[in-house]
């Protein structure tokens, strides 16, 4: 296989669709698979491998520190008993898949939520698979794609110096950019910025 696409939601399968049947990737040899796919084992039943814990906090943030989420402890307890099982199960079922198949290249979007973290566990046994993160490109109906990761975690040199030898005579002429409307209505505190900063969306 040449590449394997990775998703969680419906809507990622059906543009991981759209890329599979643009004319780049026709003649690849690709496979689109749900993480929901590999949970149907026994992996359930075994201890937490100490590696993921943090995966596992990571998995209750997601839902309890997010969108002002008030839980009941109870629900919380029940949440996280319920996504250790599926984060068990996750590790067990691609460990075993990737004994069977190798792909050269996975592609996954944004992976920074806990299942890309469980192929990230997985994945440290099989270091010639490479790894590409999908994220919404920094410019209106773009999207970037990373093999370091998302945001901060991507590529992008974090050295100043790399951007201020920048030839700045060039004249872009790109005109105006119209970003996307902002959704979040949380007041967020303003930062005081200098008078010079470099932005990297």
């Amino acid at each position: 296989m040449d590449i394997l696409f990775l998703h969680r939601t419906p809507k990622k399968k059906k543009y991981f669709k759209k890329i599979k049947d643009s004319t780049p990737f026709q003649e690849k040899n690709i496979s689109i698979i749900s993480y929901n796919s590999f949970l149907l084992n026994p992996g359930f039943l075994l201890p937490m491998n100490k590696n993921l814990i943090s995966t596992h906090k990571r998995a209750l943030d997601e839902v309890f520190h997010s969108r002002a989420f008030t839980g009941i402890s109870l629900i919380k307890c029940l949440y996280s008993f319920l996504i250790s099982l599926k984060i068990k199960a996750l590790h067990f079922g691609l460990k075993k898949y990737f004994k069977k198949t190798s792909p050269e290249k996975i592609i996954v979007w944004n992976g920074l939520k806990y299942q890309d973290l469980v192929l990230k566990e997985v994945l440290k046994d099989y270091k010639k698979i490479h790894v590409f993160y999908m994220e919404n490109g920094p410019l209106p109906n773009t999207t970037s794609l990373d093999d370091q990761g998302v945001n901060a975690g991507s590529s992008l040199s974090k050295n100043p110096g790399f951007y201020m030898s920048h030839n700045n005579e060039t004249d872009l002429s790109i005109g105006e950019i119209k970003g996307r409307p902002y959704k979040n209505t949380t007041e967020k505190p303003k930062i005081a910025l200098p008078e010079n900063y470099i932005l990297l969306p």
